[in-house]
């Protein structure tokens, strides 16, 4: 990936305003991105505020902006909203919560959801409405993780992936009204980290990719078309990666990074 970066953790990624921000820890831990705007990368640059993290980051854009989450080094969670060309700074996410892993953050219908690991290993949600939190609550199922959660939109249904204590990979589908129980994801695949997911449109049909790390540090796809999972197959190009991937879709592109084995940051394009 142009500008030489390096990471001790997986790159995050959101699409705003017309161009992919990636993210990432940098060595130092300090927080840094690069912008795409399609044709060109922006380069490496600190994100304003001078935040620290000893994970990766997670971050969504809601209502034209981009909001930015870390586990900072006292394992609270904290925020950095780019609005426009402007950063806040960082400042806590309301409840108190705590994580020892990469916050997970979707927009689902007129909220913003973020979902974490607690300090416990349950799985926890806070809400954002565009104005208030509504406060840390476990979600339902009584599932455990072992990583970061990770969700995505997937028609009118909010998925979220975790890794189980088993390492196999599991969801729980939020319908708007109640969460389903907790089901393995088909194909009976095994990870020892975080999965990663988004929704990509795909010849005008929308096709949900569940990303994950294999056990032998190769990168694996599985895809949901609506009405069933293709299985788990190879990510063409024989990358390896000692950390989870991150995911995002940029018009008709979709771009999956990773922290290589030498920490640079690599990236693979499907068009």
């Amino acid at each position: 990936m142009p500008g030489n970066g390096f990471t001790l953790s997986a790159p995050t990624t959101a699409s705003y305003n017309g161009k992919d921000y990636a993210f990432v820890r940098g060595t130092n831990n300090g927080i840094y991105m690069n912008s795409f705007n399609g044709t060109t990368w922006s380069g490496w640059s600190q994100v304003p505020g001078n935040g620290s993290t000893p994970s990766a980051l997670g971050a969504a854009t809601y209502k034209n902006t981009l909001y930015l989450y870390v586990r900072g080094t006292d394992n609270h969670i904290y925020a950095n909203i780019l609005n426009g060309s402007t950063w806040s700074g960082w400042s806590p996410v309301p409840g108190n919560g705590s994580t020892y892993d990469t916050p997970g953050a979707v927009l689902y219908g007129s909220n913003l959801d973020l979902f974490v690991r607690g300090t416990n290993n349950s799985i926890y949600m806070n809400t954002f409405n565009g104005t208030i939190w509504s406060g840390w609550s476990p979600v339902p199922g009584n599932q455990s993780t072992l990583s970061g959660p990770t969700a995505a939109i997937n028609g009118s249904n909010l998925d979220l992936f975790v890794r189980g204590t088993n390492n196999g990979i599991y969801v729980s589908t939020f319908n708007g009204t109640m969460w389903s129980a907790w089901s393995q994801v088909p194909g009976n695949w095994s990870t020892f980290l975080a999965p990663t997911a988004t929704l990509h449109t795909f010849n005008i049909s929308n096709i949900l990719y569940l990303f994950v790390t294999g056990t032998d540090d190769k990168l694996y796809a599985n895809t949901f078309n609506g009405a069933s999972w293709s299985g788990w197959s190879p990510v063409p190009g024989n990358g390896s990666t000692p950390d989870a991937p991150g995911v995002s879709a940029l018009a008709t592109n979709l771009y999956l990074f990773v922290r290589g084995t030498n920490d640079r940051i690599y990236v693979n394009i499907l068009h």
